[in-house]
């Protein structure tokens, strides 16, 4: 009995110490990985990045290579495609409020760069402006997820939409009049009353890195920014649209009889500082005897304009931005 003894308990210590040599998996590994922007899309020739990829409670952090991309429609495989490297702008550090048109130029680099990357810990999808060298189309991207717990192939994760991108600014906003009123006691007051606006946008892609504003009345005739009392001015918690670009000293590059412009370095543009929800805004304010006639002929004092802050320019080139006030007749 003894014998037996000793030979059971030495079986049993011989598992004991196997298993407790054996390799056991660390964390977590879900069979549930995915992106929460599916599908994905990518505007042509913009930057564009993705959040990071969903793990399902996986133990973090989670290394994501991409492993084979397709045409959603005929199955090609096109790797090459989408990794294929172009010389790319890139930004060796952040554009501040007091850098200088040289400055930045400095911080403005040509690097070979992929046109799609994957952040290899975490996920996110990185594509750069190269993307018009990839046809309009859907696509899909299988990937191979891991962690200390194991490995994930995951296929068809996210659907790709490669589309084009309209190159024009999203301008939008609104304007107030003001005119001299008597009130009840025959006092005068200044009423204000408030319109919308129309607009137009032409994009040169050839042309300099330059924003333009023409405000036209109703017929279409132009507003003379130097005749009619041109100024910017802070709205509503707003801002001057030369506080986009501080290194012509916060005010326009130009102002002449027809337009007032902006010179950018480099896009997208306006830059960090220039919190989007907000307004931009412009105003005439006629004095002297162009006051007279202003008044006579539009039935207003002076009027406003407030463009929104989130409008963007994604592509270098020259922006002729057309502002029409329909409530204005000069």
């Amino acid at each position: 009995m003894r014998l037996t003894y000793v030979n059971i308990c030495s079986v049993l210590l011989a598992v004991f110490v196997l298993t407790a040599c054996a390799e056991v998996p660390e964390g977590f590994i879900s069979d549930n990985i995915f992106y929460s922007q599916n599908p994905f899309y990518v505007p042509q020739g913009r930057v564009v990045t993705s959040n990071t990829i969903q793990g399902d409670g996986s133990t973090l952090p989670l290394k994501v290579i991409p492993t084979e991309i397709r045409n959603k429609v005929t199955g090609e495989v096109v790797n090459d495609l989408f990794f294929k490297e172009y010389s790319t702008s890139v930004y060796t550090s952040s554009i501040s409020k007091t850098d200088t048109y040289e400055s930045i130029n400095e911080k403005v680099s040509e690097k070979l760069m992929p046109i799609f990357s994957v952040v290899e810990s975490g996920g996110s999808m990185l594509f750069s402006n190269q993307t018009f060298n990839i046809p309009v189309g859907e696509y899909t991207m299988d990937v191979e997820v891991s962690n200390g717990a194991g490995t994930r192939v995951v296929k068809d994760i996210c659907t790709i939409i490669i589309h084009e991108a309209n190159p024009l600014p999203d301008v939008h906003g609104g304007a107030s009049a003001f005119r001299t009123v008597k009130d009840e006691e025959g006092k005068d007051v200044v009423q204000e009353i408030f319109f919308g606006f129309g607009s137009s946008t032409e994009w040169d892609s050839s042309g300099e890195n330059k924003v333009t504003f023409k405000f036209v009345d109703k017929d279409g005739e132009v507003i003379n920014p130097s005749k009619y009392g041109f100024q910017e001015q802070r709205i509503s918690d707003g801002y001057k649209f030369s506080d986009s670009t501080p290194w012509d000293g916060e005010v326009p590059s130009d102002v002449s009889d027809t337009k007032v412009s902006y010179s950018y370095p480099v896009t997208p543009f306006p830059y960090s500082w220039i919190e989007p929800w907000r307004n931009f805004g412009f105003s005439f304010s006629p004095t002297g005897d162009v006051a007279k006639e202003f008044e006579a002929k539009a039935g207003f004092n002076s009027f406003n304009v407030r463009i929104n802050s989130y409008m963007k320019f994604n592509l270098p080139g020259t922006y002729n931005i057309t502002i029409k006030c329909d409530f204005i007749d000069i």
